[in-house]
């Protein structure tokens, strides 16, 4: 087997790769991948063949080819000629199992991957499984130990000085820190990640400009949000990857209804949905179901909403991603409230308030409180309802130290309703 012809081609691969020819890359990853099969047992062949399948399978999840990504990750992960290679091939597959929604199989590539870094002195993989690990709580709802595990890995990423990891790192941590409404921490950690500057590439950037613009949204400083999802749209459109262009279009659609350009929001979601759904990346799609319930009740369309909302509630249960679980019995009730039958939607509250303290989400628990506070129809339980939203609320905004993100998220009118409905007791 000629080496240097193998080495070649990988080289003419990453140069197409680096220059956009998208399809040119493929095809000679594809070539490399089929010339090495039957010499994968020399050790130089199988180090070109590996990186051959490890590349070929990020550009192909980038492109929204999630299967041929996955295929090429268990190849690499089967033909591992060490410990190591298995683990970095292990770490990758956790991390495309956990964007296509397989959560069970990501946790047990992770656990596996870890079980075989104790035997072994690389503290890359370690990192790498610790990172996906944490990735993988944070995706089937359980922030504190998503963030827990993501710090043993920025500990280790910082150590060895993997820049690249230390950003995507912290853009997991922040990501933990926003699901579990410490949006201070979170933003904090997603403009550390922003700081490595040309570590990043402008995949990674995007994503973390992504988030970053989500914790302004969640805080309803739209405007700030807009700018964020804007700059990261742009950037993405630029190299003509479907992700994290999916769930930008996702958070565009939310701010711009929020400001009432609300058919143009909406607009933003279906392109959204459409394009999750082409690439297959249940995650996002998971959370496009939940924003559409609430456009198309902005909409005045509660059956398109009632369909979301069940949709939803029906692959959450599927992927056991008890976040969305929640999410969907919330919009459930929002449905049935708008649509005047109060005793339905109080039920579906009663349902999500469980699954929501399970999963620690801290913003859905006031405002299915607050909710209740208005259809009980007995004046000590709504207003029991509405102290606790208004305490929870507190514990929102207490730890925000920006004077002015915690004015923004307190004079949002739902917010606003359930203090001064406190204030009037």
């Amino acid at each position: 087997m000629d080496v240097s012809h193998l080495a070649s081609l990988l080289e003419q691969a990453n140069t197409a790769q680096e220059n956009k020819a998208y399809d040119t890359t493929v095809r000679l990853y594809t070539e490399l991948i089929a010339e090495t099969a039957v010499h994968a047992g020399d050790p130089q062949v199988r180090e070109i063949r590996l990186a051959a399948l490890r590349e070929n399978g990020r550009l192909q999840r980038l492109l929204g080819h999630q299967e041929a990504a996955l295929t090429c990750f268990q190849q690499a992960y089967l033909d591992a000629g060490s410990s190591e290679q298995a683990v970095d091939s292990l770490a990758l597959l956790a991390n495309q199992h956990n964007s296509m929604g397989n959560y069970d199989e990501a946790m047990q590539a992770c656990r596996e991957a870890l079980h075989l870094t104790e035997a072994l002195n690389y503290s890359a993989g370690r990192a790498a499984a610790f990172q996906v690990l944490g990735r993988t709580y944070a995706q089937q709802g359980h922030p504190e130990e998503a963030v827990h595990n993501l710090q043993k890995a920025l500990a280790i990423f910082e150590q060895i000085g993997n820049q690249t990891e230390v950003a995507r790192t912290h853009n997991w941590i922040g990501i933990g820190q926003m699901e579990q409404w410490r949006l201070d921490k979170a933003i904090y950690a997603f403009n550390c990640a922003l700081e490595k500057g040309a570590a990043i590439s402008d995949v990674l950037r995007s994503t973390i400009l992504n988030n970053l613009g989500e914790c302004y949204q969640y805080l309803f400083d739209f405007e700030q949000a807009l700018a964020h999802h804007r700059a990261g749209l742009s950037l993405i459109q630029k190299l003509n990857f479907t992700t994290p262009q999916d769930d930008l279009l996702r958070n565009l659609g939310v701010d711009l209804y929020h400001v009432g350009r609300v058919d143009e929001g909406t607009a933003y979601l279906y392109e959204a949905l459409h394009l999750s759904e082409a690439n297959g990346n249940q995650d996002i799609r998971l959370q496009v179901l939940d924003s559409l319930v609430y456009a198309e009740l902005e909409r005045d369309r509660p059956d398109m909403a009632m369909q979301y909302a069940q949709t939803l509630r029906v692959e959450a249960e599927k992927l056991k991603a008890r976040q969305f679980v929640a999410r969907a019995l919330y919009g459930l009730g929002l449905v049935y409230q708008n649509l005047g039958e109060s005793v339905t939607a109080e039920q579906f509250w009663q349902q999500a308030l469980f699954l929501a303290h399970e999963t620690h989400q801290p913003n859905l628990i006031w405002q299915l409180h607050a909710g209740l506070a208005q259809i009980v129809g007995i004046a000590p339980l709504a207003e029991t309802h509405n102290r606790i939203a208004a305490e929870v609320i507190d514990q929102i905004v207490y730890p925000i130290e920006d004077p002015a993100l915690r004015q923004k998220f307190l004079s949002a009118p739902a917010v606003r309703a359930v203090l001064d409905g406190q204030q009037v007791e």
